[in-house]
């Protein structure tokens, strides 16, 4: 396993997702900022979404995460038409981007370590958590 991946491996062994918990935030918090980016965000699949899913494992989540964005764009087109105001394409596609990139290291993690099949690509991550 490259050295990237066992570094997010051995934070999220050690902490679980980083905003699961207070102790996983600060932890999250204490690491230099590269660190930080590469344990939240990956390029691959900010580019290539459902096929850097595909081809990593968690092929459900990537489908899961494409249908969820199909419906989003009949609903933001809905709008548009309704309002007669469009949505920058480049914003659109950096939205989607970083909806993948963000939930792709987490995801990949569940699949390796835990043999995660599930449909949901948010599993683990504490959507509206409390603060402490």
């Amino acid at each position: 396993m490259p050295e990237r991946w066992r570094s997010r491996f051995e934070f999220f062994g050690r902490y679980g997702q980083p905003a699961s918990s207070p102790e996983s935030t600060a932890a999250f918090k204490a690491l230099p900022f590269g660190t930080r980016f590469r344990l939240g965000f990956n390029g691959p699949a900010f580019f290539f979404g459902p096929i850097y899913y595909a081809i990593k494992g968690p092929w459900r989540k990537g489908l899961s995460l494409f249908g969820g964005v199909v419906a989003l764009a009949i609903v933001v087109g809905i709008i548009e038409a309704i309002i007669g105001v469009t949505v920058p394409p480049g914003a659109w596609g950096a939205g989607v981007g970083l909806i993948y990139s963000t939930t792709a290291n987490w995801a990949y993690f569940l699949h390796v370590t835990r043999g995660s099949a599930s449909w949901n690509p948010f599993e683990g991550m504490p959507m509206f958590r409390k603060k402490a």
